[in-house]
């Protein structure tokens, strides 16, 4: 296992001794495209209409106004924008928000717009001017999901720590709290009746409740890893999933409590991020592997008839009538049309794929000595050291001041299926900032690059979470191509006993 025994320095200018452990510090990580300029950039259409360059930061939220005329984005350069669907341009941008915008919700008449942030609160926005009218709530973790019930009664909003606050939409005022078993939630979401709020989980849960009461109507285990997006189907009488590893699966829910799998489809090789209904016949998946998946569902099967190859991770999607709209690590926005008279004819026979014109960067190969880590988008460069086994082969030996990212001896590299386990300090003895310090503003879908020679490979980030320093799992051997970042995790540090209890652990994948 990881080494746990504390270094001790005795200076009298140090205030604090740490102990990082560093073993379990780094996790699956995938960084950021280089980005674009500001603009509109032409399409190669067949959906297509147009791709506008938004943000010079990823965006992370879309959604549709409730007349499908306008759409609203947001990420992480703290802004929510407005956009006019017919020209792509720009109708106001409002920084509501002092860290990533993560979740977007119009009112169902489009009176307000509802934000949830990194920053911990919930905030309505005028729709109209961008105007922040009020802060309905303040959450102790980063928001996750906000969601408004259809009979403009409700407003939910979720975080990484579980919980979910409800407020009353007419008063901004919190009327309710859920405490979630499942860990951290990835969505909440009404159903189209407004009986429900469904939650989907860290653990694999999917859990319905009465927004009136806050009692538990119901819960399924939907997979045995997070479930990470949840759609009604038009009537509420089935709810469809989308899983950490890509897999789409549709539940019929006459019985909350053992609902049968209708059907289900290996849709993706990453983390679904969004799911919507184009109509009745027709379901959008996106994922972090860059694709938006047109599926026919005729009520027995999911059957793919069309397939938009973004060449960036798509971070979200949405959809109202016959207009998508996509989102990406690159800060662009693609508006799709999809009219029925196109849509109806498209067979699972004959499936259409249609790819960006605006591909993912190339680079030249060339040789780079030492070997090296870069996530261009939390600034992280640096050369890789080697980090050996002790001398009983038990656990990594690491230097508490070692500056650069190590590669944890015996575990995968370059060229190989496996598990490359790379770790770094967050933080050094004196408490000063580590190589990893920023690890854990990492987001989704982020760009992970290491070098070695002439060889260069690139991961998207798919998972983030919070070990117990104990857990040795994340170093195990995997099938697949992946990268998991290690650090010590610094709210979990206890001055009294100079320990960090849990490592931050960030897990990206080749996805190519």
């Amino acid at each position: 296992m990881i080494s746990t025994r504390k270094h001790t320095h005795f200076t009298s200018s140090y205030h604090r001794i740490r102990q990082c452990g560093i073993a379990f510090c780094l996790w699956l990580m995938f960084v950021l495209f280089t980005r674009p300029t500001f603009g509109q950039q032409p399409e190669g259409a067949f959906l297509v209409r147009q791709a506008i360059i938004g943000s010079d930061k990823s965006i992370d939220a879309a959604v549709f106004s409730p007349d499908g005329q306008q759409v609203a984005t947001g990420g992480r350069d703290n802004t929510v924008y407005l956009w006019d669907w017919s020209s792509g341009e720009r109708v106001w941008q409002s920084r509501a928000h002092d860290d990533w915008v993560t979740s977007l919700v119009f009112s169902p008449v489009g009176r307000w717009l509802y934000s949830g942030s990194r920053d911990r609160t919930v905030r309505r926005i005028n729709a109209q001017t961008g105007e922040l009218d009020s802060i309905l709530g303040q959450h102790e973790a980063r928001i996750t999901s906000v969601a408004a019930s259809e009979d403009g009664q409700w407003v939910a909003s979720s975080d990484q720590n579980g919980i979910v606050y409800i407020y009353d939409a007419e008063s901004s005022q919190r009327t309710g709290i859920i405490h979630s078993e499942g860990g951290q939630i990835w969505q909440v979401l009404f159903s189209p009746d407004s009986r429900y709020l469904a939650i989907a989980s860290e653990d694999g849960t999917v859990s319905l409740y009465d927004p009136d009461d806050l009692s538990r109507s119901g819960q399924f285990t939907a997979y045995e890893e997070p479930v990470t997006q949840i759609v009604f189907a038009a009537a509420g009488e089935q709810i469809v999933t989308g899983s950490l590893s890509g897999d789409i699966s549709v539940w019929d829910i006459g019985d909350l409590n053992q609902p049968e799998a209708v059907a289900t489809s290996k849709a993706h090789i990453a983390p679904v991020m969004a799911l919507s209904w184009l109509d009745g016949n027709h379901l959008l998946s996106s994922s972090l592997d860059g694709k938006l998946i047109m599926w026919r569902w005729d009520r027995t099967q999911l059957q793919p008839i069309y397939i938009y190859e973004n060449g960036y991770p798509l971070l979200h999607h949405a959809s109202a009538n016959d207009k998508i709209v996509l989102v990406d690590t690159v800060g662009k926005l693609v508006l799709m049309d999809a009219p029925p008279a196109i849509i109806n004819q498209l067979s699972p026979e004959s499936i259409i794929i249609e790819q960006s014109q605006s591909a993912a960067p190339s680079e030249n190969a060339s040789t780079i000595e030492p070997p090296s880590l870069t996530i261009p988008s939390i600034g992280i460069a640096s050369g890789l050291t080697i980090f050996p086994l002790d001398g009983e082969g038990r656990t990594w030996d690491i230097d508490p001041w070692e500056h650069e990212v190590g590669h944890f001896y015996g575990t995968s590299w370059l060229g190989t299926p496996g598990n490359v386990v790379l770790g770094a300090h967050s933080e050094y003895p004196d408490g000063k900032q580590g190589t990893f310090y920023a690890l854990e503003n990492i987001g989704l879908g982020d760009e992970v690059i290491i070098r070695d020679g002439d060889l260069t490979e690139r991961y998207i980030v798919t998972y983030m979470h919070s070990v117990d320093y104990r857990d040795v799992s994340v170093v195990y051997p995997t099938r697949d191509y992946r990268v998991t970042l290690i650090t010590c995790d610094i709210p979990s540090y206890v001055a009294e006993q100079g320990l960090y209890y849990e490592r931050l652990v960030v897990v990206a994948q080749k996805l190519n």
